[in-house]
């Protein structure tokens, strides 16, 4: 955990919600989520304030995983279905898999990894596009 999420972590604490899930961050917003479900009035501002804190932990958390992506894929190839560049900036909920995705206007394609670095592996790989040729993208951020 980040300084970021112990000091949201002793704010709720503070505020009498220290019983609720609070162990990492997914636990941390989950409890911010309910806190505004169960009563928006009242917890509100307080959410709002936690919500900001965390958000700037996850762009700190974002910045260096793309500086650990760049080092370690330094292209990301176009989609083979249309030639578009993928978005690489997501995990599969509930399973912490990192995925790549090139959304369509009727369907996706997507690849997974266990890591987000494995995912952009998973795409780069011909083994599944029967050698088209693809464009190459630089990874930025």
């Amino acid at each position: 955990m980040r300084a970021e999420d112990l000091v949201v972590q002793q704010a709720l604490a503070a505020a009498g919600f220290g019983d609720h899930p609070n162990s990492c961050r997914g636990d941390l917003h989950c409890t911010l989520t309910t806190l505004m479900q169960n009563n928006p009035d009242e917890n509100g501002d307080l959410v709002d304030r936690l919500r900001e804190i965390l958000r700037a932990a996850d762009a700190l958390d974002s910045e260096v995983e793309l500086v650990k992506l760049k080092a370690m894929h330094k292209v990301i190839k176009g989609c083979p279905d249309c030639g578009s560049r993928p978005d690489f900036s997501g995990l599969l909920p509930g399973t912490g898999q990192g995925q790549v995705v090139c959304l369509h206007e009727a369907d996706a394609t997507i690849r997974t990894g266990e890591t987000l670095a494995d995912a952009i592996a998973n795409w780069n790989s011909e083994d599944w596009t029967l050698s088209v040729v693809r464009a190459v993208y630089e990874i930025t951020g």
